[in-house]
């Protein structure tokens, strides 16, 4: 799915673009990937004014009078606002047509959710009616908020015996934080990803907690600079991430971890004890 800094991104460009408009039409094209916790289907939205866009943790809500629509975008999924007239792109699971009440103001635009894999979801419910969407109550802390404390960090790590890589991507215990992040996190603590938590000692919880932060603004800043909503922050991270450490220049390696995949720096990271499996 995708991480913090691109659904922040897609928040602030979509609240800018449609709140205050209507919704005119609406197009479906994969029905599958869409849930109505309400009787009906997408037409329930039309005429409908855009109230607010939102984000809970990696969902984005667009809200409207009586209903809200509850978009979790899978990590190839993406948000486009196009023009009216575009093409349909083969993979697009739903377009609503925005309209401004205004006509004077701007032209027909869509907003449309692309995803080739399909595996993203999207929920129309009841306005704040979100406990029937899965995975929406189990958020974990965000990392931009006054809660994201290093104690708090030093509190979470010390209550998980799994690999600190797979606690750092679990979106019920650090609020969207993806495996890009993670890696660069961790390069930057001098961690090994397949350290156990509650074996990392108080000052490296704390270089740990430095990292996050550090790197979740930098991609931050780098974002705003960004007047498009078709960006993929992690993506663009990804891409960047050197087949050498930027520190020491031995080569990147791999690992796997619950499914994952993890990049480290054998000597900037080096492994330890604490590792449950050979590193």
């Amino acid at each position: 799915m995708p991480e913090l800094p691109d659904l922040l991104h897609a928040v602030t460009r979509l609240r800018a673009q449609l709140v205050g408009m209507n919704v005119a039409t609406e197009r479906v094209r994969a029905a599958a990937a869409l849930r109505f916790t309400v009787p009906g289907n997408m037409s329930l939205l039309l005429g409908r004014r855009i109230e607010d866009v939102a984000r809970h943790g990696h969902f984005i809500i667009v809200r409207f009078e009586g209903l809200d629509l509850v978009m979790n975008a899978s990590a190839g999924g993406r948000f486009r606002l196009a023009d009216a007239g575009d093409g349909d792109e083969e993979a697009m699971i739903f377009a609503l047509g925005i309209h401004n009440p205004d006509p004077a103001r701007a032209a027909a635009r869509e907003l449309r959710l692309i995803d080739k894999k399909r595996t993203s979801r999207t929920y129309v419910t009841a306005t704040g009616d979100h406990k029937v969407v899965p995975g929406m109550d189990a958020m974990g802390v965000d990392i931009l908020s006054p809660q994201f404390t290093p104690e708090r960090l030093v509190s979470l790590l010390k209550h998980r015996q799994d690999p600190v890589h797979a606690m750092l991507a679990d979106k019920r215990a650090i609020d969207s934080l993806g495996d890009v992040f993670v890696d660069a996190a961790l390069l930057k603590a001098g961690i090994h990803p397949k350290t156990r938590c509650r074996d990392l000692t108080h000052a490296q919880a704390l270089r740990l907690h430095g990292a996050v932060t550090h790197i979740v603004k930098n991609a931050m800043d780098e974002v705003s600079r960004c007047e498009s909503l078709d960006v993929e922050v992690h993506g663009a991270f990804k891409a960047r991430m050197p087949s050498l450490c930027p520190r020491c220049g031995a080569g990147i390696r791999k690992a796997t971890i619950r499914s994952r995949e993890a990049r480290y720096c054998p000597r900037c990271q080096p492994s330890s004890k604490s590792c449950p499996t050979a590193c």
